[in-house]
């Protein structure tokens, strides 16, 4: 039979991780990039490599990208590796501030 615990423990707050990477879809094969080595982040931020792509990746710290190199996933996907060296704080960003309602 199986026991089920009724009262959860309580939420415990994790670490926030040194450096992360995001893979972010497709290669910019010399396009302009939105973003670059150095550039500051936040935790929500959007982070694509295009305004004419739609593809976009979230950041999940706030820190400073340390670096870009291209990545080949499975099947010869190719992808963008973006390495956020993280500052140990979340800054959210502005887009996350709003309260949701429905027209969100």
């Amino acid at each position: 039979m199986l026991k089920y615990n009724l009262v959860p423990e309580a939420v415990q707050e994790l670490p926030v991780p040194k450096q992360v990477v995001l893979l972010l879809k497709g290669s910019s094969n010399g396009a302009v990039n939105e973003i670059k080595v150095g550039d500051a982040v936040k935790t929500g931020q959007v982070l694509s490599e295009s305004s004419y792509s739609g593809d976009y990746v979230v950041s999940s710290v706030t820190g400073t990208i340390s670096a870009m190199a291209p990545h080949l996933g499975t099947f010869g996907q190719k992808y963008t590796a973006i390495t956020i060296e993280a500052s140990g704080k979340d800054d959210w960003d502005d887009g996350f501030k709003n309260e949701p309602s429905l027209n969100t």
